[in-house]
């Protein structure tokens, strides 16, 4: 979509590489909300700035990078299962309403969650980063019968992906996006990665990737 939008504006004589990250938003955000419906900005400004954000209430706070030399290995696992966002947003705002007092202590641990990344990141602590990662995992997956005590908006494969890639040594993974199915990450060192690739391709196709790349450009 960023890519799209910009070789477009690009073409038509825009520079679209001067538009700061709230006319990024403003711009894209709708033409995302047609294919999710709901969306806070987050690939948007990701796939723009490239690096390391942090967005609250669909601003982006904080970006930053990460020297290459830095950056742990990244493995994207794809349970090849689809869901659509909007349908997870309603059920998470329907299960905020019936659990009101777990969802404040869920949520609220998760903006913690958050602020003690933003931190760990800085300081290129991975093996901080990949534990809360695999902890926000644990307060989004689905128990069954004991679903009020999570959001469950996880899938079965997802927790069948995180759990083996910290089994064979990442320093940590959680689902991405909004659940139900969709894709999962996990963190780990170059020693560990191909234990951590092989154990999450039992469960769906597994890919390594980076983190915190260069955002859209114009190669020629």
């Amino acid at each position: 979509l960023v890519a799209g939008y910009f070789a477009v504006a690009n073409f038509l004589g825009a520079n679209p590489w001067k538009m700061n990250s709230e006319k990024v938003y403003e711009n894209m955000l709708p033409l995302q909300e047609v294919i999710h419906g709901k969306a806070s900005g987050m690939e948007i400004f990701s796939s723009r700035f490239g690096g390391f954000g942090l967005v609250n209430d669909k601003r982006l706070v904080k970006h930053f990078r990460v020297p290459k030399s830095k950056r742990p290995v990244c493995i994207i696992g794809d349970s090849r299962i689809n869901r659509k966002t909007k349908d997870v947003v309603a059920m998470v705002a329907e299960w905020k309403k019936e659990n009101p007092e777990k969802a404040g202590q869920i949520f609220s641990r998760i903006q913690q969650i958050t602020k003690e990344m933003d931190k760990a990141i800085n300081e290129f602590n991975w093996v901080k980063v990949g534990g809360l990662m695999t902890e926000n995992h644990q307060l989004l997956r689905k128990l069954g019968p004991e679903q009020g005590d999570r959001i469950g908006v996880s899938h079965k494969v997802l927790d069948q992906m995180v759990d083996a890639a910290v089994k064979a040594g990442a320093y940590g993974a959680k689902m991405s996006g909004a659940g139900w199915g969709g894709n999962m990450f996990a963190i780990c060192s170059e020693e560990k990665k191909d234990a951590v690739l092989k154990a999450i391709s039992k469960y769906g196709k597994a890919y390594v990737t980076e983190l915190g790349t260069e955002g859209v450009r114009l190669e020629s």
